[in-house]
């Protein structure tokens, strides 16, 4: 359980007691977080809560799962006993938690649902009274206290600290001079100079029309991250399954033809190279498939959750992401693209990854008379808010796909040409083009070099290939 939709909403309000304390007994590092919006144990309304709540708020971050006796001993209560702690903690094992990277998205919403279902409360009480011959003056007074309870409690009544603000912004300065905060490159020099480099908490969309290569586009990135950099990656494939992923990898890797693979036209030598690529790469390398279909946002934010706190994932690629579903199916499709694009954000921040989303542009923006082909901003505006969200937006871009094979001279038959429409930190060529050469054989970009023929260009990919660099 990660993110709140209404139906989650309803669970966690129906026992919010014990979830709240299954996270922090489990957890005491979600205190820092929990105590923004639970400010009082009155939060909680009986008293056995009320006292573990407080007794859990002074253990310390590294004492998860105390045991009952330490509890008995902190809250000192010759009522509480021993036993009943013991069984309340039973409670709190067998309950689903919130994990500590998105407790705060989910204790925003849920303690907005609250307060408005417990205000809701309190105007039903309000109305009974007010049938009945009681002082109507003194009951709105009531009602007015009563509510401003409610929101003294539930509510974060923190102001920014600026000095602290200063402090921690010069730290964060002085570590990326020193090189300690890990900024990561694109897996080619120029795409690289394009949009500099990336970091934690990046947004970035690869927009592409169907058949440009975007799936192969984002294998190539989680095999360079994996391999060469060795940063653990989450691919979530939601539009084909694993078995495909795993065989544009193997291209990759040994050269074979994708189709081949496929069809399953290889013979015993070559299937012993397939099975020697997975045993000494893909089994040691930090890179994680996931195929999923009907997927929602909220098991999005599971798997995250999960490849972050397990493998301390820092890379996820989803493609793609229109294939994400709504939580609600009546919602309209604008509506729930704009809502999956925002989560997305969200999620970058709080789990401290990069999502790197391959979007899906419509085929029929090329039949509306416009004479170039080449993809652009505008053609995500139906799409929510993606522009908006994101750090980074590209595009790929085949040329030949639409008849021109070339161009002063350049034999742009194999080029995928990425363009760089929106960065937040590109340096040289933003909103410019990159061309990257694409090599059917063995799947893979690299950058075009005007000054490298062809044969060359075979050459350079053999060397690198046997090198173990591709």
């Amino acid at each position: 359980m990660v993110l709140a939709n209404k139906g989650t909403l309803e669970n966690l309000i129906t026992d919010y007691p014990t979830w709240i304390l299954a996270t922090l007994w489990k957890s005491p590092k979600s205190k820092t977080v929990i105590t923004q919006y639970i400010k009082s144990p009155r939060y909680f309304s009986s008293n056995l809560d009320q006292e573990i709540y407080s007794a859990l708020l002074t253990i310390g971050d590294k004492e998860s799962k105390v045991a009952p006796i330490v509890l008995h001993r902190l809250i000192k209560k010759n009522d509480i006993t021993m036993q009943t702690i013991t069984a309340r903690i039973e409670d709190f094992k067998e309950s689903n938690t919130i994990g500590i990277l998105s407790l705060k998205s989910v204790l925003l919403e849920f303690t907005e649902q609250l307060i408005a279902e417990k205000i809701t409360d309190e105007l039903e009480h309000t109305k009974v009274k007010l049938k009945t011959k009681t002082d109507v003056y003194t009951t709105i007074d009531t009602l007015v206290e009563k509510i401003k309870t409610i929101r003294d409690y539930t509510s974060s009544t923190e102001l920014v600290d600026k000095d602290s603000q200063a402090e921690r912004y010069l730290a964060n300065l002085r570590k990326r001079m020193n090189k300690e905060i890990e900024t990561i490159p694109f897996f080619t020099p120029n795409l690289n100079r394009a949009t500099g480099v990336i970091e934690g908490s990046d947004l970035i969309y690869v927009g592409a029309r169907p058949s440009m290569g975007k799936t192969q586009f984002g294998v190539v990135a989680a095999r360079y991250y994996a391999k060469i950099l060795n940063i653990p990656t989450l691919f979530l494939a939601l539009e084909m399954p694993d078995t495909q992923i795993l065989m544009r990898l193997t291209t990759a890797a040994t050269g074979y033809s994708f189709r081949d693979l496929k069809a399953g036209c290889i013979n015993e030598y070559e299937f012993s190279k397939v099975e020697e690529y997975i045993q000494d790469e893909f089994k040691k390398i930090p890179l994680y498939i996931e195929d999923r279909v009907n997927v929602k946002l909220a098991e999005i934010a599971n798997k995250i959750s999960h490849y972050k706190h397990y493998y301390k994932a820092k890379i996820i690629i989803i493609d793609y992401v229109q294939l994400i579903r709504p939580d609600n199916p009546k919602q309209n499709k604008s509506d729930y693209l704009e809502e999956i694009s925002q989560k997305l954000k969200i999620f970058a921040r709080e789990f401290d990854v990069i999502i790197i989303g391959m979007l899906q542009l419509n085929r029929e923006v090329t039949a509306v008379g416009r004479s170039d082909p080449k993809p652009k901003l505008s053609d995500l505006r139906g799409s929510g808010s993606f522009e908006q969200d994101a750090d980074t937006v590209m595009f790929l871009h085949r040329p030949a796909y639409y008849g021109k094979t070339s161009e002063n001279g350049i034999d742009l038959t194999n080029i995928t040409e990425v363009i760089v429409a929106k960065d937040r930190g590109g340096v040289e060529l933003t909103n410019q083009t990159v061309r990257l050469l694409f090599d059917k054989r063995t799947m893979l970009y690299t950058d075009y070099d005007e000054e490298i023929d062809r044969q060359q260009l075979n050459d350079i990919y053999e060397s690198n290939r046997l090198k173990g660099v591709l």
